[in-house]
């Protein structure tokens, strides 16, 4: 995986309370996971043509559920 997204991510747990990390660990991981199967397709390392709907949704829950989070704690 591009250690970019993955520092960025990481960026994520700084702007969450440290009371709600683990629901956050859990997102950025699940994040790492989607964005990894979008790259593998997006550069041709997935036999597949176009990302399944169920990857997109599951990214748009990752961003949707992270920036709940953060507006939360700011």
């Amino acid at each position: 995986m591009n250690t970019s997204i993955g520092k960025r991510l990481n960026f994520v747990l700084g702007c969450v309370p440290e009371s709600r990390w683990t629901e956050a660990i859990g997102l950025i991981r699940l994040g790492r996971h989607v964005y990894a199967k979008t790259s593998d397709v997006l550069h041709g390392r997935a036999s597949a043509v176009n990302l399944p709907q169920k990857v997109l949704d599951e990214w748009r829950t990752v961003v949707e559920r992270l920036e709940r989070l953060i507006s939360e704690h700011g």
